[in-house]
């Protein structure tokens, strides 16, 4: 039997990929499984194998999803006359259809479980028996499966065999989505609009806006969707000869924004469970629900049989079909039809795709919107749902008045923990406001179907005893207490009798000291309930497992207006704000206002909700301004709250007032501390002696931490406690009115002193195998020591308190340095040097050669060399050669940076000597590595890595992780001045890996800039892009604005060579007012004339020309090649323009500039010797620069298939001028 076309379109290396495995398989008789979302071809690539192989029978298709179990053994089997009513003759299945051929089974994940070994023993036997026969007939069949779903995940979910997987996977061909073949689209679009027509000539073509907006498309229907859209712009186009835009649904026409809310996956199963796990009653999540639905079906009009699968996935396998259909009728349907989501017709539904987008944009939906996806917790084994009419005698919990918003990963979380029953006690805490109420109420009702004796819930609110509790707990089983049995003993045989239950205690913590034996009791008594309790404070009995709430996500401080409205906190703010304010929206002026309110109450939810309450007369910029007076701003007028949930100030309360007298005092005294602290400073700053038999600070700690007002971090080092901020500032109220002055005048002397011996441990130990640590704990207690400098400020005419600034700004010179802000030393460093003047020259000199360092890194060379010369005279007015020796050497580093080569190693060479004689190895090492890269400038490079190796050796005796990381990145420079590149990213590579380690942001920012600049000179861009952004966010991070000009530069250069303009120019419009901010003209004129390079390019030749003359007057006075280089760009743009005559001239002399100098030959030469042999009337030169420039490149590594297109064309250009 002759075989059918099949017509495969497409050259995407995906599609490629699996016609090539289809090809493969086709040349076989093993079974096929096709991998494939709806819609993308499988049944036509199922043809295209079956057409290419020796198979000479039929291929017979059948769609395993369309067929009811009770029919489908019929269908594929066949079936004898009599089997069943309406079996009036013998009829052969399709397996006897595709004798000799290909059976295609589309949708094999939905075959039913009872077919499945009946469908094995056809392929393992190769014999079938009809329904209702004895006889086994012999078929020779070539079996194609084909499937949108995951059978590993049906196999562990106990709906598809094993064993039936196994033998079909034989050859697994995997088909990718249309939103993976790009570069296919154009070409399939053009097929389809084809087939509307005789011929293809008649066929319409595809303006440029209209191809884009395909390409654009996610396609979540795929090519089935591809064809319809085609059919429908035909009709659109009428007589037209064009497809426009226009013409396409609108669905396809919108702009990459309103895609980012198109899903491309088909979750309604999913979203459906949810949905119904909710109550049916969210309008969002129908959206969401009838958006995937329509995707999944591939049409906006559904059926109600179309909701079986569905319904059966909440409902499980016991309702009959009749039950599923009647729910969905009476209890169901009507919820979308009431929110004017559906409409019917006749006895379809038809879904308002317009009016579901609608309801996602106005109100985004809770989880990260559309595009994520269903939330994990539908991916937990919950047991299916009851009835919405069941639900009311299975669980006392009422449905939520507001959207619950975020929390995904602990909902999760705590659904598989009760799931799994062990243990059987979990306690949910944290300080007041954190959402352990919400959270637990939202956790029961997703597991209602999940407890055959049901979920239970008891406010302890109004507990105080035993007793309250009791009977608590009976009201909320329903079942009132009677006779004479104790209430706790009754509700014990209570608990005992009944089925496996969930019962959720909210807010245990006032009777913790009374009833946790009790609750021990329950727990012990009854294993087969499952207790959840909300507490404030651990109930301390056996088998407890702590669950602690932390705050929401909050987004970071340079998050853009679309990452804001990500965050969880700012969402939650957003929903509770439209509850009081509904037409209250997320703009860029309110956005980062909202982001700065949510971190400024970091991330508690009963703070955003009271703040987000304040949206009724103020905007967030208002409520933002207002959080100093935090405690009058959080506050609610809503009288259906309880009282301590009406303000942050009651609800602390409601803690407080539970704690002992001397806990109060610690948690009040612990005020003084911000950021954190560890236990050893809080032993030595905590004063108790007011009482006689205080507990130790330790077990204090403890409590506090078990009742949620302190919070306990793991650190690589030891467990650091904290407050949240607002409760520390509660704390701080109660430390006014319980101490007097004197006492806490006391506290701070004591937390001053503490801090200051402890910035002195940890800042000796930097240069030390402890750096690591060393920096990490400065870090942690960075917030402490800027308090302790504002209080010594404060207080600055005593001495005592003068020494504890100056001491401590020293200290922290190294860590500002390290991890920033780096800005912060030279402000620092001045207040300094006011209190210290020349009665003390040893300490001044020091200051001053540190603030010269701080000066030259900061951008300002000049202030920085002025600085250092009176750090070394005042130096040697004192004996210690140590000391002027360090300051010599920090001047070699000023001399250096000016391009006082000499000057600089002669200082070097020096104060070596000293460092030798004073047994300073530390400095002597960085002396050593300072001297190689300075000898391999002027030319010695054997012994600068003799130098260099020294230096390492030193480095690694004395474990200086820090200054090993220095002589890395500085052999680093060395090798890449030498001209080997590779060696030189070697070097940067495990010197970066040194900085991440101690998390030195500076430097990690130098080692980037530095590994983006090789390689791109190694012509490796894709590499040096992600180099230059991270370089670029650190710099800014740290507020090095003189980096951060320098790798802005470095960026546009990149982008310029890659011909990427757009990107380039607004980076280095960014870079040019940088250095002119930092007296730098020579690189201001870099970034100027690139900016040139580019009008240029553009086709504006006057403005590219105004801007080499202005780049070329910031270099009047240049000794360097930055004018050359100007120069060369100009001369290119002149080429580009036509005008060689005016070019010519600037080429010739740029490649004798370079000849005549003895920096290293680049791409600048390059560029100057193209331009000269392009211009030249001087065929000899002409071809002498053409030869040194490929000569050249091939230094350069400049290939015919370089990423730049210049370079690119310059290669060309000497190639074909070679031929010639």
């Amino acid at each position: 039997m002759p075989k059918t076309k099949t017509n495969l379109i497409g050259r995407s290396a995906a599609f490629r990929k699996a016609l090539q495995e289809a090809s493969l398989a086709a040349t076989q008789d093993a079974p096929v499984l096709i991998y494939g979302e709806t819609g993308s071809g499988k049944g036509v690539l199922a043809s295209h194998i079956h057409r290419r192989s020796a198979r000479e029978g039929r291929l017979v298709s059948l769609n395993c999803a369309t067929f009811q179990s009770n029919l489908f053994e019929s269908e594929l089997f066949g079936h004898m006359k009599g089997a069943f009513t309406g079996a009036v003759k013998d009829t052969p299945g399709l397996f006897e259809a595709a004798e000799g051929g290909t059976l295609f089974l589309d949708e094999i994940g939905d075959t039913p479980v009872e077919i499945q070994p009946k469908l094995l023993r056809a392929l393992e036997e190769g014999v079938v028996r009809r329904v209702g026969g004895t006889r086994e007939i012999p078929v020779d069949v070539r079996l194609i499966c084909a499937t949108n779903q995951d059978l590993k995940q049906l196999i562990a979910e106990g709906k598809f065999r094993e064993d039936l997987y196994y033998r079909i996977n034989s050859f697994v061909v995997t088909l990718p989505p249309l939103r993976d073949r790009v570069d296919d689209i154009e070409e399939l679009a053009t097929s389809f609009l084809g087939e509307h027509f005789e011929s293809d000539l008649n066929a319409p073509s595809l303006s440029i806006e209209a191809a884009d907006a395909l390409k654009r498309y996610p396609w979540p229907g795929n090519i089935r969707e591809l064809r319809s859209a085609m059919a429908y712009a035909v009709a659109q186009a009428g007589e037209r000869t064009t497809i426009l835009l226009e013409d396409l649904p609108e669905s396809v026409q919108a702009d990459e924004q309103q895609l980012a809310t198109v899903k491309t996956d088909g979750g309604h199963i999913e979203v459906f469970r949810e949905l119904y796990r909710r109550g049916a009653e969210d309008a969002q999540l129908w959206a969401k629900f009838l958006l995937t639905l329509n995707e999944h079906l591939g049409s906006n009009k559904f059926a109600r049989g179309d909701m079986l699968d569905c319904l059966r996935a909440v409902r499980g396998a016991d309702p009959t079909n009749n039950s599923l259909v009647n729910e969905w009728q009476r209890h169901i349907k009507p919820v979308p039809l009431r929110l004017n989501l559906i409409r019917e017709e006749g006895k379809k539904l038809r879904i308002d795709l317009d009016a579901c987008r609608r309801a996602l944009i106005d109100s985004p939906l809770d989880e990260s919107e559309v595009d994520e996806g269903p939330e994990p917790i539908t991916e937990t084994a919950v047991e299916p749902q009851p009835s919405l009419s069941e639900r009311r005698t299975r669980t006392n919990l009422d449905s939520p008045r507001t959207t619950f918003i975020g929390r995904k990963a602990e909902h999760q979380k705590l659904v598989e923990v009760l799931l799994n029953g062990q243990p059987n006690v979990i306690t949910l805490t944290g300080p007041g406001g954190t959402g352990k109420t919400r959270l637990s109420r939202e956790v029961g009702r997703s597991l209602t179907g999940s407890f055959k004796g049901g979920v239970w819930f008891a406010d302890l609110t109004e507990s105080r005893n035993i007793e309250g509790v009791a009977y608590a707990v009976a009201q909320a089983l329903g079942a009132p207490l009677t006779g004479n049995q104790a209430p706790e003993l009754a509700v014990r045989a209570m608990l005992s009798s009944r089925p496996p239950c969930l019962l959720i205690l909210d807010n245990f913590e006032q009777v913790a000291e009374v009833a946790s034996a009790v609750v021990g009791d329950w727990v012990r008594g009854a294993p087969n309930v499952q207790f959840l309790i909300t507490s404030r404070a651990l109930l301390g009995i056996e088998g407890e497992q702590e669950f602690e709430l932390k705050p929401l996500p909050l987004p970071d401080g340079n998050s853009t207006l679309s990452e804001i409205q990500r965050s969880e906190a700012v969402r939650l703010f957003v929903d509770r704000a439209r509850v009081h304010h509904v037409g209250f929206e997320l703009d860029e002026k309110s956005g980062p206002a909202v982001a700065q309110i949510c971190a400024r109450l970091e991330g508690m939810p009963l703070a955003i909700e009271l703040a987000a309450a304040r949206t009724v007369i103020m905007r967030p910029e208002q409520i933002a301004a207002r959080l100093d007076r935090i405690f009058d701003v959080l506050k609610s007028s809503r009288r259906d709250l309880a009282p301590r949930q009406r303000s942050l100030h009651a609800t602390i309360d409601w803690s407080y007032d539970l704690l002992s007298e001397p806990e109060r005092w610690a948690f009040a005294q612990l005020s003084v501390f911000r950021g954190g602290f560890f236990l050893d400073s809080a032993e030595t700053v905590l004063d108790l002696s007011r009482f006689s038999e205080a507990p130790a600070a330790m077990d204090l700690l403890q409590s506090l931490r078990e009742k949620s007002l302190l919070r306990a971090t793991e650190t690589p080092h030891e467990t650091r406690f904290g407050m949240y901020q607002v409760i520390r500032e509660y704390a701080a109220e109660r430390w006014l009115e319980l101490a007097s002055d004197t006492e806490r005048e006391s506290v701070n002397a004591r937390f001053a002193e503490y801090f200051r011996r402890y910035a002195a441990e940890w800042d000796r130990r930097i240069h030390t195998q402890d750096a690591l640590e060393a920096l990490d704990r400065l870090d942690y207690a960075r917030s402490n020591l800027q308090e302790v400098l504002q209080w010594a400020q404060a207080g600055i005419s005593d001495p005592d308190k003068q020494k504890i600034f100056v001491d401590i700004s020293l200290h922290m010179y190294s860590l500002l340095r390290v991890r920033g802000p780096a800005r912060q030393r030279v402000p620092a460093l001045d207040a300094v040097l006011d209190m210290v003047r020349d009665e003390d020259p040893a300490m001044r000199a020091r200051l001053l050669f540190l603030q010269s360092q701080s000066h030259r890194e900061a951008g300002d060379p000049a202030e920085g060399y002025k600085l250092a010369v009176e750090a070394v005279t005042l130096a040697k007015t004192t004996a210690d050669e140590n000391l002027i020796a360090t300051a010599k050497f920090n001047l070699a580093g000023v001399e250096y940076a000016q391009g006082q080569t000499g000057k600089a190693q002669a200082l070097h060479r020096e104060v070596l000597e000293v460092f030798r004689a004073t047994g300073n190895r530390a400095n002597e090492a960085r002396v050593l590595s300072r001297m190689a890269l300075l000898g391999t400038e002027i030319g010695d490079f054997s012994e600068s890595l003799e130098n260099s190796r020294k230096s390492e050796e030193i480095m690694r005796e004395l474990g200086d992780l820090s200054g090993l990381g220095f002589v890395l990145s500085t052999r680093g420079n060395m090798y890449h001045r030498h001209a080997e590149l590779e060696q030189a990213v070697t070097y940067f590579v495990e010197a970066e890996k040194i900085y991440r380690e101690l998390n030195d942001k500076r430097m990690i920012a130098m080692c980037l800039g530095n590994l983006a600049l090789l390689n791109r000179q190694l012509r490796r861009f894709d590499a040096a892009e992600p180099l230059v952004h991270e370089c670029t966010e650190l710099a800014r991070e740290l507020g090095d604005r003189l980096t951060l000009a320098k790798n802005l530069m470095n960026t546009g250069i990149m982008y310029v060579e890659l011909g990427h303009f757009d990107r380039a120019e607004p980076v280095l419009k960014e870079g040019a007012p940088l250095f002119a901010e930092h007296n730098l003209p020579i690189l201001q004129a870099v970034c100027i004339e690139n900016l040139a390079f580019i009008a240029g390019q553009r086709g504006d030749l006057e403005s590219a020309l105004a801007g080499f003359n202005e780049a070329e007057s910031l270099c009047d006075d240049a000794e360097d090649m930055t004018l050359v280089g100007i120069r060369t760009a100009r001369a290119e743009t002149l080429i580009m323009h036509g005008r060689n005559s005016e070019a010519a001239p600037l080429a010739v002399a740029a490649v004798d500039a370079w000849h005549n100098s003895s920096q290293p030959h680049g791409r600048d030469l390059f560029r100057a010797l193209v331009a000269h042999a392009r211009t030249t009337q001087d065929a000899k030169m002409a071809i002498q620069s053409a030869e040194e420039a490929m000569q050249l490149a091939r230094q350069l590594h400049f290939s015919a298939d370089d990423p730049s297109p210049s370079i690119q064309a310059s290669l060309k250009f000497l190639s074909n001028f070679q031929k010639k």
